[in-house]
């Protein structure tokens, strides 16, 4: 967490997951434990105390794991956008 201003502050975070054990598997096939990292930004503004609007991104990297398996899915880089406002009373 940033506070940039008084009205303005920036959030960053960086998620990495795996699976616990060695070797699983999924459907009688191994499978890797890397299941991908995501780093997720956010922008907060707040202008007044009763008011806030965020807007945040999120980009995502599966592992190989999702790549893997009898069902053969892709693991393609992702994003995603979304704005939220909230008034309190």
């Amino acid at each position: 967490d940033y506070a940039m201003s008084d009205k303005w502050s920036w959030r960053n975070s960086l998620v990495y997951a795996q699976l616990q054990t060695n070797s699983s598997t999924i459907a009688g096939n191994e499978v890797s434990r890397d299941l991908g990292f995501e780093i997720d930004s956010a922008f907060t503004y707040k202008p007044m105390e009763r008011f806030t609007w965020i807007n945040e991104v999120g980009f995502l990297f599966p592992g190989s794991a999702w790549r893997e398996g009898s069902a053969d899915r892709a693991n393609s880089f992702n994003f995603g956008f979304q704005s939220k406002a909230a008034i309190s009373f």
